[in-house]
Protein backbone atom coordinates (compact mmCIF):
# COMPACT_ATOMS: atom_id res chain seq x y z
CA UNK A 1 0.00 0.00 0.00
CA UNK A 2 2.94 2.27 0.92
CA UNK A 3 4.68 1.64 -2.71
CA UNK A 4 1.61 2.43 -4.60
CA UNK A 5 1.12 5.99 -2.57
CA UNK A 6 4.66 6.90 -3.16
CA UNK A 7 4.01 6.27 -6.94
CA UNK A 8 0.81 7.93 -7.07
CA UNK A 9 2.59 10.61 -5.24
CA UNK A 10 5.28 10.55 -7.54
CA UNK A 11 3.80 10.59 -11.06
CA UNK A 12 1.58 13.54 -9.62
CA UNK A 13 4.34 15.81 -8.86
CA UNK A 14 5.97 14.41 -11.65
CA UNK A 15 2.96 15.44 -14.06
CA UNK A 16 3.14 19.28 -12.43
CA UNK A 17 6.97 19.58 -13.30
CA UNK A 18 7.82 20.74 -16.91
CA UNK A 19 11.06 19.38 -19.07
CA UNK A 20 13.25 22.08 -17.99
CA UNK A 21 13.15 21.76 -14.64
CA UNK A 22 16.15 20.72 -12.68
CA UNK A 23 13.79 18.23 -10.52
CA UNK A 24 12.82 16.07 -13.07
CA UNK A 25 16.37 15.70 -14.36
CA UNK A 26 17.39 15.06 -10.43
CA UNK A 27 14.74 12.50 -10.45
CA UNK A 28 16.10 10.36 -12.92
CA UNK A 29 19.41 10.08 -11.04
CA UNK A 30 20.48 6.89 -8.53
CA UNK A 31 19.80 7.77 -5.07
CA UNK A 32 23.38 8.67 -3.53
CA UNK A 33 22.58 5.94 -0.06
CA UNK A 34 20.45 3.64 -1.76
CA UNK A 35 20.90 3.32 -4.98
CA UNK A 36 17.32 3.28 -6.12
CA UNK A 37 15.83 5.05 -8.91
CA UNK A 38 12.24 6.56 -9.88
CA UNK A 39 11.00 5.53 -13.29
CA UNK A 40 7.74 6.94 -14.23
CA UNK A 41 6.59 4.67 -17.64
CA UNK A 42 3.79 6.74 -19.39
CA UNK A 43 2.40 7.33 -22.66
CA UNK A 44 3.58 9.32 -25.37
CA UNK A 45 0.36 11.66 -24.95
CA UNK A 46 1.02 12.77 -21.39
CA UNK A 47 4.84 13.42 -22.44
CA UNK A 48 3.25 15.67 -25.13
CA UNK A 49 0.85 17.13 -23.03
CA UNK A 50 3.17 17.67 -20.49
CA UNK A 51 6.16 18.99 -22.57
CA UNK A 52 5.24 20.42 -25.72
CA UNK A 53 7.69 21.28 -27.65
CA UNK A 54 8.00 24.05 -30.63
CA UNK A 55 10.53 22.55 -32.53
CA UNK A 56 9.13 22.66 -36.53
CA UNK A 57 11.40 20.17 -37.05
CA UNK A 58 10.11 17.22 -34.85
CA UNK A 59 8.94 13.99 -35.85
CA UNK A 60 5.35 13.04 -35.75
CA UNK A 61 3.97 9.76 -36.06
CA UNK A 62 0.30 9.38 -38.07
CA UNK A 63 -1.34 6.68 -39.76
CA UNK A 64 -0.67 6.44 -42.82
CA UNK A 65 0.68 4.48 -46.06
CA UNK A 66 3.76 2.30 -46.60
CA UNK A 67 4.65 -0.01 -49.44
CA UNK A 68 5.18 -3.34 -48.50
CA UNK A 69 8.19 -5.04 -50.61
CA UNK A 70 8.25 -8.23 -48.69
CA UNK A 71 6.97 -10.39 -45.88
CA UNK A 72 8.19 -13.57 -45.21
CA UNK A 73 8.16 -16.39 -41.72
CA UNK A 74 11.11 -19.16 -42.47
CA UNK A 75 12.73 -17.58 -39.13
CA UNK A 76 16.40 -17.16 -39.96
CA UNK A 77 16.40 -17.46 -43.37
CA UNK A 78 13.29 -14.52 -43.57
CA UNK A 79 15.89 -12.04 -41.46
CA UNK A 80 18.44 -12.68 -43.25
CA UNK A 81 16.52 -11.94 -46.65
CA UNK A 82 15.09 -8.80 -45.21
CA UNK A 83 18.09 -7.46 -44.66
CA UNK A 84 19.59 -7.84 -47.74
CA UNK A 85 16.23 -6.59 -49.68
CA UNK A 86 16.78 -3.50 -47.47
CA UNK A 87 20.26 -3.30 -48.56
CA UNK A 88 19.67 -3.18 -52.37
CA UNK A 89 16.74 -0.81 -51.97
CA UNK A 90 19.34 2.06 -50.55
CA UNK A 91 21.92 0.98 -52.83
CA UNK A 92 19.16 1.99 -55.43
CA UNK A 93 17.09 4.55 -53.63
CA UNK A 94 19.75 5.92 -50.70
CA UNK A 95 17.31 8.80 -49.75
CA UNK A 96 14.07 6.45 -49.54
CA UNK A 97 13.04 5.51 -45.61
CA UNK A 98 13.15 1.78 -45.36
CA UNK A 99 11.61 -0.26 -42.48
CA UNK A 100 12.61 -3.63 -41.17
CA UNK A 101 10.44 -4.94 -38.96
CA UNK A 102 9.46 -8.44 -37.08
CA UNK A 103 5.82 -8.86 -36.14
CA UNK A 104 6.19 -12.46 -34.84
CA UNK A 105 6.27 -14.88 -37.13
CA UNK A 106 6.60 -12.34 -40.13
CA UNK A 107 9.75 -10.24 -41.20
CA UNK A 108 8.83 -7.58 -42.88
CA UNK A 109 10.35 -4.66 -45.77
CA UNK A 110 8.33 -1.75 -45.60
CA UNK A 111 9.46 2.11 -47.27
CA UNK A 112 8.33 5.30 -47.30
CA UNK A 113 6.21 7.46 -45.17
CA UNK A 114 2.53 8.53 -47.20
CA UNK A 115 -0.19 10.30 -45.83
CA UNK A 116 -2.08 9.76 -49.35
CA UNK A 117 -2.97 6.54 -50.95
CA UNK A 118 -2.15 7.56 -53.93
CA UNK A 119 0.93 8.77 -53.46
CA UNK A 120 2.02 5.32 -52.15
CA UNK A 121 0.85 3.50 -54.96
CA UNK A 122 2.86 5.99 -57.85
CA UNK A 123 5.55 4.93 -55.73
CA UNK A 124 4.33 0.96 -55.43
CA UNK A 125 4.42 1.08 -59.19
CA UNK A 126 7.75 3.11 -59.63
CA UNK A 127 9.31 0.23 -57.27
CA UNK A 128 7.59 -3.12 -59.22
CA UNK A 129 10.13 -1.44 -62.30
CA UNK A 130 12.92 -1.09 -60.44
CA UNK A 131 12.69 -4.40 -58.45
CA UNK A 132 10.43 -6.87 -60.81
CA UNK A 133 11.46 -10.01 -58.68
CA UNK A 134 8.86 -8.40 -55.78
CA UNK A 135 6.23 -7.55 -58.25
CA UNK A 136 3.97 -9.90 -56.80
CA UNK A 137 4.44 -9.29 -52.88
CA UNK A 138 4.69 -5.11 -53.35
CA UNK A 139 1.85 -4.03 -52.01
CA UNK A 140 0.24 -0.58 -50.49
CA UNK A 141 -0.23 -1.15 -47.19
CA UNK A 142 -2.18 1.05 -43.82
CA UNK A 143 1.28 1.25 -41.24
CA UNK A 144 2.02 4.22 -38.38
CA UNK A 145 4.35 7.00 -40.38
CA UNK A 146 6.62 9.05 -39.39
CA UNK A 147 6.32 13.12 -40.88
CA UNK A 148 8.86 15.42 -40.64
Amino acid sequence: MKRICFLLLSTLCLTTLRATSPAVEELALPDSITGAMIVVFQSDEINKLLFPSHDLNEEHATRGFRIQIFSENQGENSRNKAFKIEKNLLAKLPRMEVYVTYSAPFWKVRIGNYTAYEDADKMREMLIELFPDHKNETYVVPDKIILK
